[in-house]
């Protein structure tokens, strides 16, 4: 009797090499990235596309696999079904359970689809964007000038910060070293980081000169100005006029209650509210914010003028 075909196991998940691996292949595809900008060559926009594109699917592939609760179940999730059997569960009912490839994962679309099955942020719109054009240029007829590429490469980078801080929770800054810096010298994008961060702080209640004020402040830790409400204190529903409510770096993650941090930055950071006679600062009676100056009757965080 002949004997039946050996069907080898899908191999073990690798978590930590396939993060390495993500952020190797970005980091690699900002470094592409910034010298085809310095240098206007169209065979490193080319790369950049290449290795970001690639560098992305890895960070999703890493993130789905991570919700696994064990080996097998990562298996079933990062590999292409090869079939499906049916499995008596503990309850004694029917369950349709894939059988892993053992060399095939998920393509393109199947990571899409199950980003949106399991509730995993991202913006596949942008990298559909890239994925077409790296598929131009993997066929050698590239239909687009470098300055198409990077503009296209320009617009994953909200993504990678968002991805970071909600999917991964930890500050891009950390995940992705030296190429964050390199993606904040992109004008646009810092500033379009910057302006997001402020219509954060007006969504939840920061009053608008507190939020002009901040604009002025830097992280202690790393002297970011880019400075946003901490996700957890807007979950919390922590009221913003509250010791408790922390302000968080984008850049290194770095968190501080925000009244505590705003309160010694307007003493400290303006030298209109010191004199030969001392600070002319006070805790304002409206807000009970100590931002108030003694040399306009202006409270610099709700906006109150005084009578002088």
């Amino acid at each position: 009797m002949a004997r039946g075909k050996k069907v080898k196991a899908a191999p073990e998940i690798q978590l930590d090499e396939i993060l390495k691996n993500a952020i190797k292949s970005i980091q690699l595809g900002i470094e592409d990235y910034e010298t085809s900008c310095l240098l206007e060559e169209d065979a490193r926009a080319i790369s950049a596309a290449r290795n970001l594109y690639a560098g992305i699917l890895l960070l999703f592939k890493y993130k789905i696999a991570s919700l696994a609760t064990s080996p097998e179940q990562a298996r079933e999730l990062l590999y292409k079904p090869e079939k499906m059997q049916p499995k008596l569960n503990a309850s004694g009912l029917i369950e349709w359970q894939p059988t892993p490839h053992s060399r095939e994962t998920i393509d393109a679309s199947m990571i899409k689809s199950r980003l949106q099955g399991l509730g995993i942020y991202h913006d596949w719109q942008v990298v559909e964007s890239l994925r077409s054009c790296r598929n131009d240029l993997e066929h050698l007829h590239p239909t687009a000038p470098a300055s198409d590429i990077q503009r296209l490469i320009v617009d994953l980078f909200p993504m990678l910060q968002r991805f970071a801080h909600e999917e991964l929770n930890t500050s891009p800054a950390e995940l992705l070293g030296q190429a964050w810096k390199s993606m904040l010298r992109e004008k646009t994008f810092y500033e379009q980081t910057k302006n997001d961060a402020r219509n954060q702080w007006k969504m939840v209640g920061l009053p608008d000169p507190a939020v002009n004020f901040l604009q002025t402040c830097m992280c202690e830790i790393c002297h970011s100005p880019l400075l946003q409400p901490c996700k957890a204190s807007i979950e919390n529903h922590i009221p913003i006029d509250t010791g408790d409510f922390l302000y968080e770096c984008i850049s290194c993650k770095h968190t501080q209650s925000l009244i505590e941090f705003i309160e010694f930055e307007f003493i400290m950071s303006n030298d209109q509210f010191w004199t030969d006679a001392g600070i002319f600062v006070k805790t304002c009676e409206d807000c009970y914010i100590t931002m108030e100056s003694e040399l306009d009757n202006r409270c610099y965080w709700c906006g109150k003028q005084s009578e002088s």
